[in-house]
């Protein structure tokens, strides 16, 4: 969705606190909590939905950044969103859901958190929502399943969020999602990817992904993006070889001379040290791999972490000139850790697989129950409404059947694509014509019906009013030139348990309507 569309799609008052609301989506993140949390008062009070759902985000984005537990305000987003009907913002509640339960490593609801993620990637696989908010979901989806070691899945979703990041472009810069985050993080996924790999001793494995970071990498060396972000591809591009199996001690070496190295990267290039023992030799080597074990310790890269004690186990068993019994119990750990990553991934695939095909079974359930040309509800779903009314207790209702005055003459004289035009444009009149708890359908042909729960006779009777005079102003010459429509409806009220009279007593009614024509007749 473009900048142009956004604003059309709010009025001119509210505008300025839309734009505002939207920052939320940028990459550095601007604003205050506060300040979101002022623009989302002012869209409560406006009834503006987007403002709010965007100014929520903002407030999500700053908690959880700032260490603090989203959680609450995610809920609320969820269920704001689910309100609207708004699935691709309720893909995005369910992918930050996960995400705050998987960080703050709740073992009461990982199993949630999966099924979370599984849902919000079939939902942004068959919603056509706002693009900025598809982007993000699938951009936290990618990063809750790299927090679990499931790069491949990582990949994924990262790949999703690339292929729209051409059309996302809200301030005319890019949010989020910009070229370059996105390209540096599917970068760094590789990395940690080819990390995951070498513990298992899976070297073709690691040669694929150093293939493709490179070519990443040239494809991001046409990107603008801060110096800083491309030194550390260059470090990173550096690791991934040594992993691979490259002698680049020489560089790693010269990298951590450099007073400027960007932090965090010195474990990572001592570790790069750690690997060359043929060239370092192994008293040095051996250091190296001290220092790297040191450092990445405390930080947030456990397959690198592991790799480094991987290492020391094998320069120990070097120097000793055997296998040693802490070099089998790594190469066991290694094993066992990627079968449980494996568990997980498998896992997480038929969890996605089984909510696609939920999906698609929910879809085939809800086409049974529509009219195929309108949309609208058809009589199998009429009669499985009326159902819902009697076990829900509701005793009384009115029925509204209409019927379309010389619909015949219409499809002789303009031809059936202006027919089948007109009663796509009298089921949207109908619709909007019904309260939330009543119901319009498509019966058959030109015959529609309008059930009332709770109604009497005179309030059915106006609506059924008001749905003719909406009918005879709605400007049907812009379908096809001197056309015009008319309908004509039959009322009657009952109790529900007398289903079937109550249809024929307002198809009754319809037959003295269509003798006046465009008129509206209660049941005698």
């Amino acid at each position: 969705m473009t900048r142009a569309e956004w604003l059309d799609a709010v009025s001119e008052a509210e505008r300025g606190t839309y734009d505002e609301s939207r920052r939320a989506f940028e990459s550095d993140l601007p604003g205050t909590f506060e300040a979101f949390a002022g623009l989302l008062e002012k869209a409560e009070l406006r009834g503006s939905y987007k403002t709010a759902s965007a100014a929520l985000y903002g407030m999500i984005r700053h908690t959880d950044e700032t260490g603090g537990d989203p959680l609450q305000l995610v809920e609320r987003l969820r269920q704001l969103a689910e309100e609207e009907g708004d699935e691709a913002t309720v893909a995005l509640a369910l992918a930050w859901r996960a995400w705050a339960w998987i960080t703050r490593h709740d073992a009461a609801h990982l199993a949630s958190a999966s099924l979370d993620l599984a849902r919000a990637t079939v939902m942004l696989e068959t919603t056509i929502g706002d693009e900025v908010v598809r982007a993000s979901a699938h951009l936290r989806l990618a990063f809750s399943h790299l927090h679990r070691r499931l790069w491949e899945l990582a990949d994924e979703q990262f790949t999703a969020a690339a292929m729209m990041v051409d059309t996302v472009d809200p301030f005319g810069k890019d949010p989020l999602l910009h070229r370059a985050a996105l390209a540096y993080n599917r970068i760094m996924v590789l990395l940690h990817w080819a990390s995951g790999l070498r513990l298992i001793g899976d070297a073709a494995g690691v040669a694929d992904r150093r293939e493709q970071f490179r070519v990443e990498s040239a494809q991001a060396a046409l990107i603008d993006m801060p110096e800083e972000w491309r030194r550390e591809l260059g470090l990173a591009w550096l690791f991934i070889r040594a992993i691979a199996g490259d002698d680049v001690a020489d560089d790693a070496m010269r990298a951590l001379e450099d007073p400027n190295l960007p932090e965090g990267w010195s474990g990572l290039l001592h570790l790069a040290v750690a690997l060359c023992p043929e060239s370092v030799g192994v008293e040095q080597a051996m250091s190296a791999c001290e220092s790297a074990v040191a450092e990445l310790e405390a930080a947030d890269e456990p397959s690198e972490y592991d790799i480094a004690l991987y290492q020391a186990a094998e320069l120990e068993a070097l120097a000793l000139g055997r296998t040693t019994a802490g070099q089998r119990a790594l190469r066991r750990f290694s094993v066992q850790r990627d079968s449980d990553r494996s568990g997980v991934l498998l896992s997480m695939r038929f969890l996605i697989a089984s909510e696609r095909l939920r999906a698609e079974h929910d879809l085939l359930s809800q086409h049974a129950y529509l009219d195929h040309l309108t949309g609208m509800a058809n009589r199998r779903a009429l009669d499985r409404y009326l159902d819902d009314l009697r076990a829900r207790g509701i005793e009384d209702a009115a029925m509204l059947a209409i019927d379309v005055d010389h619909f015949k003459a219409v499809n002789d004289r303009f031809g059936h694509g202006v027919g089948d035009e007109v009663l796509r444009r009298l089921g949207t009149i109908f619709a909007a014509s019904v309260r939330s708890e009543d119901f319009a359908a498509r019966i058959g042909g030109d015959e529609f019906v309008v059930v009332m729960a709770r109604s009497t006779s005179t309030a059915a009777k106006e609506r059924a009013e008001a749905i003719v005079r909406s009918v005879a102003e709605t400007p049907w010459g812009q379908i096809a030139p001197a056309l015009g429509v008319s309908v004509s409806i039959g009322v009657a009220a009952d109790r529900l348990e007398h289903v079937d009279a109550l249809a024929a007593r307002a198809d009754a009614a319809l037959y003295r309507a269509k003798e006046a024509m465009g008129t509206v007749s209660e049941a005698l």
